[in-house]
């Protein structure tokens, strides 16, 4: 029996997540997801679902990952499921006698008869329930119907029911009426699927309800039920791994992927990534479900996104490289949005080194209130050098904005000399509704979309080209010894590549090479397979952010090299060895013809 735990700190429960969180892909094209986890101990096995909008994405295959696989010596036992075509799933009354008056709810139901159902007596107003009392099997809802089967002992010519249902105890706002006339067993079907944006929690909140109204006191019928139910249908995934033979040590630790998912994107539209059904056991049998029992442990499930075209927000400029910039210097970025659709309100993160810069001025972009008015607030944490900053519509447009523009601007004093990431994060994007709107994730240290000052001089050279020869036949080598200087302030890491007219003969790295210090990288060229003539020999650096002199970031040898053909490889010892041979052979046959021509005389 394991020990029980106790997580004293949020970050240290266990957590499965999808990275990257949110994925963009036109149509027709693929893209895969990882389903990683981390602070799991001596994990065992595990499963999950994923669901999505079938629609927009179709799962083309799930991988094991490496986490659980590569724990050693031991086997794996992998199962991966998916379910592209969208399957009706209902969650209905029980099917026989047993029902009781708990699902069915107490309103008036008169009596439970075996293979019929349950039954109401005309002749007075009343209604019965049924809820959702089985947990639901699939994630991401597609569409959404209640259903009911019927027949009576007589049709009624006035008397009126209705099919409706609840979420919450809210009724929804589409039911449907119908004269109960049918005697033979009958199916009613409402499609609601538009009444809300439709989760996994609101069936299990679904009451559906047959609603009756007496109209004319003289009819005598009775309506017997047998199908009172929830319709929903969705794509999902199952998959499941566990070890095999494992010993204790075995059974991994940590963070790790579990399991990758190629998608191919058939739309543009948006689609949650639901994870859900998550257990993972460690090796004591320990279980860890996103709503655990009293002997269970809790998991942290984060859902992904996909969409098509996405938002997507960046810092601008994104980079300020000026040596210029000195203390009591300012500048301003603007953070802005692209490709939106439908934001009310928004909210952001910016953080920095706080003993190189300091936040003076924070204002709204015209992103929103450009389109009407706004509540914007910001708060700056000058020590910790970080700020957060939201601003949202307070009425019209009630359908968001839509497009590109600034959200917000920021200036900054300059303190002291330095470099410093501006680090965009935790960006949140909701409709008017609330719903969260995917975009490409303002992550922290996502360089794709931060910033960047540095008021340090950056400068690497290449100060020497030197070549071992200038002329070779095809086949020979040339070493080519290349000086590397950094000229400027701080410390570079970048990489060196060498070339033969456009050709790449190799690429080498210099990491941290010091302000003021020099290298010197040697290569090999080889030139077999290389045609005849006079080659120009090159060496070229990446690209360093602010560089400022970048002409002298590469440099051409001051000699070319001749490259000659070396003609067909001729193997002359052997030919030399075969005319020996041939030239004994025939000295024998002179030798032998000769004797016998003496044992021929008299």
């Amino acid at each position: 029996m394991s020990t029980p735990r106790v997580f004293s700190e949020p970050e240290e429960v266990p957590k499965i997540f999808l990275s990257p969180n949110t994925s963009s892909q036109a149509p027709s094209g693929t893209f895969t997801v990882d389903i990683n986890v981390m602070n799991v101990r001596q994990l065992f096995s595990w499963q999950f679902y994923l669901s999505w909008t079938n629609s927009m994405l179709n799962a083309s295959k799930v991988d094991e990952g490496p986490f659980l696989s590569s724990s050693g010596a031991y086997n794996s036992f992998f199962i991966p499921k998916i379910f592209n075509n969208p399957a009706e799933n209902p969650v209905s009354l029980p099917s026989n006698s047993s029902r009781t008056l708990n699902f069915l709810g107490p309103r008036n139901v008169t009596q439970i008869e075996d293979n019929k159902g349950a039954s109401i007596t005309g002749g007075a107003d009343g209604d019965f329930v049924a809820g959702s009392e089985f947990p639901i099997e699939t994630g991401n809802i597609e569409r959404v119907a209640i259903r009911m089967r019927y027949n009576v002992t007589s049709a009624s010519t006035s008397d009126e029911v209705k099919l409706g249902y609840s979420v919450s105890g809210v009724e929804g706002p589409t039911s449907q009426s119908f004269k109960p006339t049918s005697t033979d067993w009958t199916y009613v079907d409402v499609d609601v699927t538009a009444d809300r944006k439709w989760t996994r929690n609101d069936i299990v909140n679904t009451e559906v309800f047959l609603q009756y109204d007496r109209v004319d006191a003289a009819d005598t019928w009775t309506i017997y039920v047998d199908v009172l139910e929830v319709l929903y249908y969705s794509s999902y995934i199952f998959a499941a791994d566990t070890l095999l033979g494992v010993e204790r040590a075995g059974s991994p630790s940590g963070a790790g992927t579990i399991a990758t998912v190629t998608f191919l994107a058939e739309a543009q539209g948006v689609s949650t990534l639901e994870l859900w059904g998550v257990k993972l056991i460690d090796f004591d049998g320990d279980r860890f479900v996103e709503n655990p029992a009293p002997s269970q442990y809790p998991v942290i499930v984060e859902d992904g996104y996909f969409a098509y075209p996405i938002a997507r927000l960046s810092v601008n400029p994104s980079a300020i490289v000026d040596s210029t910039k000195g203390a009591g210097s300012t500048f301003t970025i603007n953070i802005n949005i692209t490709g939106a659709q439908s934001v009310f309100n928004w909210s952001l993160a910016l953080k920095w080194s706080a003993s190189i810069l300091d936040a003076a001025t924070v204002s709204e972009g015209s992103f929103l209130n450009s389109a009407g008015t706004t509540s914007f607030s910001y708060q700056i944490n000058q020590a910790a050098g970080n700020l957060t900053a939201n601003s949202a519509l307070t009425g019209a447009p009630l359908g968001g904005v839509n497009g590109s523009g600034i959200l917000v601007s920021v200036t900054f004093n300059v303190e002291t000399k330095g470099s410093t990431v501006l680090d965009a994060y935790n960006a949140k994007l909701f409709d008017r509704a609330g719903t969260f709107i995917p975009h490409d994730v303002l992550a922290a240290f996502d360089v794709r979309n931060d910033g960047y000052f540095s008021n340090q001089r950056r400068d690497v050279s290449i100060s020497e080209v030197r070549l071992s020869t200038t002329s070779v036949t095809a086949g020979d080598s040339v070493n080519i010894n290349v000086t590397v200087r950094n000229l400027g302030e701080i410390n570079e890491t970048f990489t060196v590549t060498v070339f033969y007219a456009s050709s790449s003969i190799g690429s080498k790295s210099v990491t941290n090479l010091a302000a003021g210090g020099t290298a010197t990288l040697t290569f090999t060229w080889v030139t077999s397979n290389v045609p005849a003539g006079d080659y120009e020999i090159k060496a070229q650096t990446s690209t360093i952010l602010g560089d400022v002199n970048t002409a002298d970031n590469s440099l051409v040898a001051s000699s070319r090299v001749a490259v000659g053909s070396g003609g067909p490889n001729i193997p002359w010892t052997l030919i030399a060895g075969g005319v020996v041979v041939v030239a004994l052979a025939i000295v024998v046959v002179l030798l032998l013809m000769r004797r016998g021509k003496g044992a021929s005389r008299p």
